[in-house]
């Protein structure tokens, strides 16, 4: 489970996997390339993409001795409201002390239901915490989200995954990083150069690095057209 094919990290951890996120809370979860890989390798998922906790898994990073850049549970959504139980607290916690415990690696959050993130302030000084907005959410919803992603204390990077753009970003100059990637796989939605192109300049202009993905091209070339 270490490898990972996710640009902007070297390794994967995912200590709990699977997803019962509806559209109107993830307006791609039925084109998910998590759920798509889970069908794919279900020995290491179960056989569909229902929510579990893997104990053997949750001490993987203290075996990584080289600092490393890593997805915490990408092949899932670690802060679901299936997770918001006793039984679900406690592994969340558990998962927050093995990177407390490895303070030689980064460990990277990403959550559709960042409302759930301020409960566990301060956060580790080596988590970067975010959440993943698509721009197809329902009316005020990103903003909900990023107003609650605001609420992170800890943490020295707060980070939005625009991915897949599928609509236009509002977002807060506050943020610390933007990743922007395009939707892939059949029936891809191609993004609206408008929608690029304001997403770029505002992070232009309030200093915020930007990762764009592999499979978009549009943000570097426009980044180079200014001074």
């Amino acid at each position: 489970m270490g490898k990972t094919n996710i640009d902007y990290v070297t390794r994967s951890y995912n200590p709990n996997t699977g997803c019962l996120h509806t559209l109107a809370e993830c307006p791609t979860s039925d084109k998910c390339y998590a759920r798509r890989s889970a069908k794919r390798f279900s020995a290491l998922f179960g056989p569909d993409f229902q929510p579990r906790w893997h104990e053997h898994r949750l001490q993987e990073p203290l075996g990584w001795k080289e600092p490393q850049r890593v997805a915490v549970c990408f092949q899932g959504d670690l802060f679901g409201v299936w997770n918001q139980t006793p039984a679900g607290l406690r592994y969340i916690r558990r998962t927050l002390d093995v990177v407390f415990a490895c303070p030689q690696h980064t460990f990277l959050f990403l959550t559709k239901r960042p409302e759930h993130l301020a409960r566990w302030n301060p956060w580790p000084v080596n988590a970067w915490v975010g959440t993943s907005i698509t721009g197809a959410e329902c009316p005020g919803r990103a903003l909900e989200m990023l107003e609650a992603l605001m609420q992170v204390k800890g943490a020295p990077v707060r980070w939005v995954s625009y991915e897949p753009v599928l609509g236009p970003l509002t977002c807060v100059p506050e943020i610390g990083w933007l990743v922007i990637g395009a939707q892939t796989g059949p029936r891809a939605i191609r993004p609206k150069p408008e929608w690029l192109k304001d997403a770029c300049v505002w992070a232009f202009t309030h200093g915020i690095p930007i990762f764009e993905k592999a499979n978009l091209r549009v943000c570097r070339a426009l980044t180079q057209q200014w001074p």
